[in-house]
């Protein structure tokens, strides 16, 4: 039986490949000049930049062995029709309780979740404290400031007439 590669691995055998620019490493593995991006994405950790099908086509023109297949599960039918929408991999469980087991290549960890974001910030919202709610009494305020504002310029006018 072929032992599985992880990934890790094919980041440890393209870091040492690695000694001029990616476009020429990935012409030397046999990839267009334009796979320099992947490339480049692969070894700076970006996995979820990556396909999984990528990873496993690299491993054989590295001449490590494959990555594992991953396999589609199919939906219970039972549980579909329960209502409850679970997917496991035991084929119809005609509800009965089905363990849930999770496989993993040698060297794939599972990583959390990333912390939620901050709340973005609000602005606040002033009250002007010279209008009221009252549309009448606001109306009357405005026409006082504006006759006080025609009064400052007709004393500027006045002031500055010779």
């Amino acid at each position: 039986m072929q032992n599985n590669t992880s990934i890790p691995e094919i980041v440890k055998t393209l870091t040492a490949a690695h000694t001029g620019s990616l476009r020429q490493l990935a012409e030397s593995i046999g990839y267009p000049a334009s796979f320099a991006g992947t490339l480049s994405d692969i070894l700076r950790g970006r996995d979820e930049h990556v396909a999984r099908e990528t990873y496993r086509g690299l491993a054989v023109r590295l001449g490590l062995p494959p990555l594992p297949e991953v396999k589609p599960t199919e939906v219970c039918p039972t549980c579909w029709a329960a209502g409850k929408r679970t997917v496991h991999a035991a084929g119809d469980c005609h509800g009965r309780p089905v363990a849930a087991v999770v496989v993993l290549a040698p060297g794939e960890v599972v990583a959390s979740a990333p912390p939620p974001k901050p709340p973005k910030r609000t602005r606040k919202h002033y009250r002007r404290p010279c209008f009221d709610d009252d549309p009448a009494v606001c109306l009357d305020q405005l026409a006082l400031y504006t006759a006080e504002v025609e009064a400052e310029l007709i004393c500027q006018r006045a002031t500055e007439e010779p």
